[in-house]
């Protein structure tokens, strides 16, 4: 169950969830430059899943917020 804690613009809910998929792919893989086909790939796609998702959000989720606090669980 994903419960949302902020309410506000669609545009920001798409770029707070975008830029917690990001950190996310950062804090498992590490700094982009060590990243092979397979993991961009895979970044991609989840980036775009991430902003589809989003874009049909009406809040920003609880595991984005605490992704961007600093903390990984949600």
């Amino acid at each position: 169950m994903t419960v949302c804690l902020i309410k506000t613009r669609s545009e920001d809910v798409v770029q707070a969830v975008l830029a917690a998929t990001d950190l996310d792919w950062h804090v498992t893989f590490g700094p982009e430059t060590g990243w092979d086909d397979t993991v961009w790939i895979g970044y991609a796609s989840d980036i775009a899943q991430a902003e589809a998702r989003a874009a049909r959000m009406t809040a920003v989720p609880a595991w984005a917020v605490a992704m961007l606090q600093g903390g990984t669980d949600a």
